[in-house]
């Protein structure tokens, strides 16, 4: 609903995906509910569930009669879950939000001016501590070294409270709808989990387009893992190691390529005695499914290169607030 009183904002859809999570939508979806009013946009919530067994389709429908609510038979993982979701968002904007997310109330105001610039993908606010202030989560800083893509070093903005970033965080960001349906959302192939928000924002940046951080809208966030409640170890680390081989398989060029997987042997042989097993596990599993990779690949924008990605992010960027 837009506010009367308020400024005229794009409109906004929230996609929320869900699995096993009712405590969170109970703690968390009263803080969405009142940022979006005090952002005074028409908006819509959409939460897509993935065959929850908790009761949180029981408790949407009770509690939140006025939402979208999206149910799948079978547990599909993160990408094809939220990709139901951005498939049903119908306003000018669309917000991505995980569920152990809560916004503060102002979160959503200083956003919106991004998307007067023709190039914003997106944008992302930082995330701290649920009873504190600590950041979490912030700017994105590409590392780079020819062969290894690294999107996990966060920093702050030297002066000011924007700053670009290598992507956007897949718990909190606020996108361009219609862009991001170009892009076919997440890629799917990276389900169940890890990776896919990265993918997403080197595709963007590939494409042409920008992402940025405010440091000013915050959202809190407790520490845990969603993922580990659910899934094993060892298996985690599988998984995450296959989407790290996928991920550099989608976007190095094919002489980065060509170089990269005499490196991936040599870690295969170091792994293996050293008994890491989740490498070559994790190996095993993306050669197994290298066709979905190589789809990818053909998919990716290719405006820019992976290497002027990463100039164009840092030419303007001192590192003294990496951490």
């Amino acid at each position: 609903m837009r506010s009367s009183t308020g400024p005229t904002h794009p409109g906004i859809s929230v996609v929320i995906p869900n699995y096993n999570g009712a405590d969170l939508l109970a703690a968390n979806l009263p803080g969405l509910f009142e940022a979006l009013a005090f952002s005074g946009a028409d908006h819509e919530v959409i939460i897509s569930d993935d065959a929850s067994t908790d009761g949180s389709v029981a408790f949407l429908k009770e509690n939140y009669p006025g939402i979208v609510l999206l149910t799948s038979p079978v547990n599909t993982g993160f990408s094809p879950n939220i990709n139901r979701g951005i498939a049903r968002a119908s306003k000018e904007l669309t917000f991505l939000m995980n569920t152990d997310i809560r916004l503060e109330k102002d979160f959503f105001v200083p956003l919106f001016d991004y998307f007067s610039d023709p190039e914003v993908f997106g944008v992302m606010g930082r995330i701290v501590g649920m009873n504190d202030d600590k950041t979490q989560d912030s700017a994105k800083y590409p590392k780079w070294n020819g062969l290894q893509v690294d999107g996990s070093a966060n920093y702050l903005p030297s002066s000011g409270t924007r700053a670009p970033s290598l992507f956007l965080s897949g718990a909190e960001a606020l996108v361009e709808t219609e862009k991001l349906k170009s892009l076919g959302g997440f890629d799917e192939a990276f389900a169940p989990f890890y990776g896919e928000d990265l993918d997403l924002g080197l595709r963007a940046w590939r494409g042409g387009w920008t992402c940025w951080y405010e440091h000013s809208a915050v959202c809190r966030h407790k520490t845990s893992s969603t993922i580990s409640r659910h899934n094993k170890p060892g298996a985690i680390r599988a998984i995450a190691a296959r989407n790290k081989f996928r991920l550099h398989y989608i976007h190095l060029d094919l002489p980065s390529l060509l170089l990269w997987i005499p490196v991936v042997l040599l870690n295969l042989i170091v792994k293996s005695l050293t008994l890491k097993f989740y490498y070559p596990r994790g190996l095993a599993l993306f050669l197994r499914d290298i066709g979905a990779a190589a789809a990818s690949r053909r998919k990716v924008p290719d405006k820019y290169t992976l290497r002027q990605v990463y100039r164009k992010i840092t030419r303007t960027l001192s590192a003294d607030r990496i951490r």
